[in-house]
């Protein structure tokens, strides 16, 4: 009974593992592809937004620092409307005044700044740039932008993710499946004919899976067992020596008479 507790724990203990590699496993990959993989590709896909944002600041502090470059206010406006994610954009002092704003009654954001900044709203992205006029006098150049796109954007990763996640549990589903059918299950029936053959049972049911090594660990149970056969069937080696003895007409030993009387 001791065995058989020791063998059924031994069953346990390799499922057990089994389920813990194939958990750990999934863990992982969940780990990477649903939650590190999304959380970079947000914040990549954001910082590029932002950069964006920062490019058009900088070019339009740019035209405003060279009036020369630009024939005027109506080509800065004609030129940030071909930017399909702008909203509007603000020159403004150090303490907010707007001095020039795109479109004519856009509102100025209040955040000035004295270096290049971006501010992240619910709906839009906001850039600042710092700009110096002709006569030296210090401005801000706000511009902005529009972030449903790029939450649309998210959006679709976040479901492809959700896709990639849902695919993995599947596999690792069926991967558990596999090794518990292909494996574990073998090895257990494997291991009761073992416990069945200890226990004086000759006649064992031995699985056949198509792998090799489950297969020859098999076939050495089953060969256990027809060697326990016919050791059963197998005369008493004592009375074989006695009937030998009288056909070639020797007297037997006393033991072999007492057997024989008995």
């Amino acid at each position: 009974m001791t065995n058989r507790g020791s063998s059924v724990r031994l069953q346990r203990s390799l499922r057990m593992r089994v389920s813990a590699a194939c958990a750990m496993s999934f863990l992982g990959v969940v780990a990477v592809v649903c939650l590190a993989m999304p959380r970079a590709y947000e914040e990549q896909a954001r910082a590029a937004f932002d950069q964006q944002a920062l490019t058009v600041a900088r070019t339009l502090s740019f035209l405003r620092e060279h009036p020369g470059a630009t024939e005027g206010h109506d080509v800065i406006e004609e030129w940030l409307h071909s930017e399909p994610l702008f909203l509007s954009a603000a020159i403004t002092t150090a303490d907010g005044t707007p001095v020039e704003r795109w479109p004519m009654n856009a509102a100025a954001p209040a955040v000035p700044t004295g270096r290049p900044s971006v501010t992240r709203l619910t709906d839009s992205h906001v850039a600042f740039h710092p700009m110096v006029t002709a006569e030296g006098r210090p401005l801000v150049v706000s511009v902005r932008l529009s972030s449903d796109t790029l939450a649309k954007d998210l959006e679709n990763v976040r479901w492809l993710f959700a896709s990639l996640f849902l695919f993995t549990s599947v596999v690792f589903y069926l991967l558990s499946l596999y090794l518990t059918r292909t494996i574990l299950n073998p090895i257990e029936e494997i291991g009761r004919a073992a416990m069945d053959l200890a226990d004086g049972e000759p006649n064992v049911h031995v699985p056949t899976t198509g792998d090799r090594e489950i297969d020859d660990l098999g076939a050495f149970i089953k060969k256990l067992g027809e060697n326990r056969r016919h050791s059963r069937v197998m005369e008493n080696p004592l009375e074989l020596l006695n009937r030998s003895r009288r056909q070639r007409g020797v007297p037997g030993t006393n033991a072999a008479r007492g057997t024989e009387e008995k």
